[in-house]
Order: C-alpha cells, then structure tokens, then sequence
C-alpha cells in the first residue's frame, strides 16, 4: 500500500503530466476506472459558485449543458473536462503552492494563468489572461486517483471571462483582475 510520500508524487506526476505536459490521453494512468468526482459532474466543479452570484446572474448562465464535456463524473467526464480546459487555455500551466497528505488523501492548493482563446462552457473566446485556482481533495487507493473534491474559485474565473463585473471593494483593494479587450 503506497504511503503519503508516495500519494504526493502521484499528483505532482498528474499535474506535471496531463496539465502542464498536455498529455491528457495519460489521465487514465493517474486516476482509476471507476473513480469519481465526489457525486458531481467535473463542469459542476467550475460552474457551481458561490449562491450570491448565482443569483447575480442566474443559474441558467452557469450550469453548463448536459453534453458538455465533463458532464458525468467518473474518469471520462474527467478526462473530457480537462481536454476541454486545455482547448480553451492551450498555455495553461499549473504551480502547486502547497500540498498536505495523510492516509489515503492529498490535499492540494494549485494556481495557473492561462490565456483564454478557445471556448470554454459556453463562453467564445476572449484572448483575457485567466487566473485560476483551487484546493483539491485527491483520495487514492492503490496507486491511482479514485476520487477528487475540488474548490475552484469560480469566481475569479468569471470575473476573469467578464461574467461579474468588479467591485468598489475589489477595486479598493487591488483585487479585481485587469481585463485585456
């Protein structure tokens, strides 16, 4: 039975290869067959934000369609989901700000920027520099990923893609994210 050591490296080797590598045919080397996403589809990951700003701008605006890629959870719905990421941010690249594993868990909180020039849940392209972030809950069992729990900040991405217009505050506190037309 892998120990944690051992649980770090197999998410360093995921996000270094299917991420930053683009090798996203290797998913199914990470993550087992029957892994899932925590009873959710992978798209509901990044379109589930906080209530307040689903009812800002409504639900229907968020909640991408069925037969988006990503829209079932097990290792398919992942492995669409990330090719359908990756389309989208071509230049993405993940940084692994910190990582803390005990028994079968890995818990990882990532940062990437990507420059938005594909499609991503309905949304053309924008050409905007997008940050991204997120803490993630890998659970592994014999070697490989059987689930993820993931806690994007959907926020940042939409207003990042202009869904969410910037705050008084935001702006007051250098927070809000320059949009590039």
């Amino acid at each position: 039975m892998p120990g944690t050591a051992e649980n770090k490296t197999l998410i360093k080797n995921f996000f270094q290869t299917v991420v930053n590598q683009k090798k996203v045919a290797d998913l199914p080397n990470f993550v087992a067959a029957d892994g899932t996403c925590g009873g959710k589809a992978f798209q509901e990951m990044v379109v589930d934000p906080a209530p307040e700003i689903v009812a800002a701008l409504g639900r229907e605006r968020l909640v991408a369609a069925p037969n988006r890629p990503g829209a079932s959870n097990n290792v398919q719905g992942f492995q669409e989901f990330t090719q359908h990421v990756l389309q989208a941010f071509p230049d993405m690249h993940v940084q692994i700000q910190s990582m803390v594993a005990e028994g079968d868990q890995v818990v990882v909180h990532w940062t990437a920027t990507g420059t938005h020039t594909g499609e991503f849940l309905g949304t053309r392209a924008t050409g905007r520099t997008v940050p991204m972030s997120s803490v993630d809950t890998f659970t592994i069992k014999n070697g490989k990923i059987v689930g993820v729990q993931a806690h994007p900040d959907s926020a940042g991405v939409l207003f990042a893609l202009g869904h969410l217009p910037e705050t008084p505050l935001a702006s007051a506190l250098g927070l809000g994210v320059r949009l590039q037309h």
